[in-house]
């Protein structure tokens, strides 16, 4: 029964690290979280930076603030149109071209030598020389901002990185926006499960 408990706990480990996607968020720890009801999308929202992702793909926009907006309400949150927002909401998205060196070994092997007859062992073992090849990739970033309102200060960032995907449909696209924002917006606000 051990044995089994532990190839179980081994395969949830290896499962949970094959995700495709790197969560994580901060916050200012000097805010109060709690006296937050409603928000507003930034004015500047879709005023975007010309490196930013979401500028070129409106569309893309769309169906992450939209996701955004469904999450928010299942925890409990609304959305106004007014300046008396709680907080407002930001997103941005760039996509980064990473390469990697990587390095494969060919075998190390140790030296046997024969003589007349006779067979010793040389224990030094022969260097293999390494293949190198490069490994290009792109990796896509979101981000989603929280700002107070009322005091113009960020206080909760959320961020999820992972490889860029071709879509065959839009559907498949927003299961993964869908995806995506919940992983980002799981802690937020912070200390909610907290007590």
């Amino acid at each position: 029964m051990k044995k089994y408990l532990f190839f179980l706990l081994l395969l949830m480990v290896f499962l949970a690290g094959c995700s495709d996607l790197m969560v994580f968020s901060d916050y200012d720890p000097q805010c109060n979280f709690t006296n937050y009801r409603s928000y507003r999308w930034s004015s500047s929202a879709k005023e975007k930076n010309e490196g930013d992702y979401l500028t070129q793909y409106p569309f893309v926009y769309s169906r992450i603030t939209s996701a955004v907006d469904r999450e928010l309400a299942t925890k409990g949150f609304t959305l106004i149109a007014s300046d008396e927002a709680d907080f407002i909401l930001n997103i941005h998205a760039h996509i980064d071209k990473r390469t990697v060196i990587r390095y494969r070994p060919q075998a190390y092997y140790p030296r046997h030598y024969s003589r007349r007859g006779g067979f010793w062992y040389d224990p030094w073992w022969s260097i293999g020389e390494r293949e190198s090849y490069l490994s290009s990739y792109e990796e896509e970033t979101l981000v989603v901002d929280v700002v107070d309102a009322r005091l113009s200060k960020l206080v909760w960032r959320g961020v999820a990185k992972g490889l860029v995907k071709q879509y065959r449909n839009a559907d498949a696209m927003q299961a993964d926006i869908d995806r995506t924002v919940s992983e980002i917006l799981r802690d937020f606000p912070p200390g909610q499960g907290k007590k």
